[in-house]
């Protein structure tokens, strides 16, 4: 899974300064020109949550010229979490069940994905909840939209420091951010201009396909511990930069999490293991952005065309431009009378290393339910 917006020092920060905000509008008088926004209606259909309501994108920011769209939004959140009670009954009264939750509103829907994510990986998850579950589904499209308001506040509220500043080494730091956390498909070109190109490994040259499978096959399941950090609820990306360094390349180290791609492991006083991490490293849209993107598809079977054994392939559950989730393939063989392919993924999160025809493992529902799938830039 991709907690993008509970990481990001960005979010947190913006979560805290939302009040502070000039009025959408206002943007460009408030720091002289050059930032602005337009306010639009783009209606947004993500078919396995279109019962819950409209869905559109309402804003574009308009940025030395160029507009970029902000991320899209519930029309009616609050009708939206009335309807999710009728289409997911059964995971929320588990979960209300289960950790004592007050009903579901749009101040608590984090505590309650936060438990989902969790729960569904206990000991003491019911076999009828996982990741194919229907209801299970609908949830995680519904947080991966509920959370977009809190995500557009925060762009903004980083286009106003970028409108503000008039040095231009700053303007370019506060503009790699904004290229980190608008929409992918507003900030391709740019992000193949600077973030991609600028990474010392996009395309991953020089990694060794054998050493990698050989790392996935032996941690998909069994957590590499002893010298990696596991995150509980998110640990698709760590998975895969893990699979990455092991196939054979080096990280790129800065102090700052924002730069580079690393992974820190120390010992402290009494023995005590600490570990930190770039944003690339650990995040899934991050990692996706940094090594770059080279083909996407909302289509299982297209998809199911374009990758090898030794890809990194990523999810972005409703195509609202937010890469949500990370995997790595380590096989693929010819299935339905030789007309299409079956591939083998190794993730973390939900850790399985599995075909997509097994049970458990749902990377066929991406498309299904509208999404898009990505196959990260190979070397050369």
């Amino acid at each position: 899974m991709n907690f993008r917006k509970l990481i990001s020092s960005t979010i947190c920060v913006a979560m805290c300064v939302i009040s502070l905000l000039p009025a959408r509008n206002s943007l460009a008088s408030a720091n002289g020109g050059g930032v602005s926004t337009r306010n639009i209606s783009e209606p947004f259909s993500i078919p396995i949550i279109d019962e819950l309501g409209t869905i559109s994108t309402k804003t574009k920011l308009v940025l030395e010229k160029k507009e970029y769209r902000l991320y899209c939004t519930f029309d009616n959140p609050v009708v939206a979490i009335k309807r999710l009670y009728d289409s997911a009954p059964s995971i929320l009264g588990e979960l209300e069940k289960r950790f004592g939750f007050k009903q579901l509103t749009v101040d608590n829907w984090a505590q309650y994905r936060d438990a989902m994510y969790e729960f569904v990986d206990s000991a003491n998850c019911p076999e009828w909840l996982h990741e194919g579950n229907t209801e299970y589904q609908k949830m995680n499209a519904f947080f991966d939209i509920i959370e977009n308001d809190s995500v557009n506040h925060g762009i903004l509220e980083l286009a106003n420091r970028f409108g503000k500043n008039n040095g231009a080494d700053v303007k370019r730091i506060l503009f790699e951010e904004l290229l980190v956390e608008l929409p992918y498909h507003e900030v391709a070109e740019e992000l193949d201009m600077t973030l991609c190109k600028g990474s010392n490994i996009a395309g991953y040259a020089g990694f060794n396909e054998t050493q990698g499978i050989e790392y996935a096959n032996r941690h998909a399941t069994n957590r590499n511990k002893a010298q990696y950090h596991s995150f509980n609820n998110a640990d698709c990306a760590n998975f895969t930069s893990q699979i990455l360094e092991n196939g054979g390349i080096q990280q790129v180290v800065y102090t700052d999490v924002h730069k580079g791609w690393w992974h820190i492991r120390k010992i402290g006083l009494l023995g005590i293991v600490t570990h930190s991490h770039s944003r690339s490293w650990a995040v899934a849209d991050v990692f996706a952005r940094y090594m770059g993107v080279s083909y996407t598809t909302t289509s299982n079977l297209y998809f199911s065309f374009s990758i090898l054994p030794g890809d990194f392939v990523a999810g972005d559950w409703t195509s609202d431009g937010n890469w949500d989730h990370m995997g790595f393939i380590t096989g693929k063989r010819i299935i339905n009378n030789k007309t299409s392919y079956d591939y083998k993924v190794a993730q973390h999160t939900t850790d399985y290393n599995k075909w997509w025809t097994e049970n458990g493992n749902n990377w066929e529902d991406v498309g299904r339910n509208g999404g898009t799938y990505a196959r990260i830039r190979r070397a050369g």
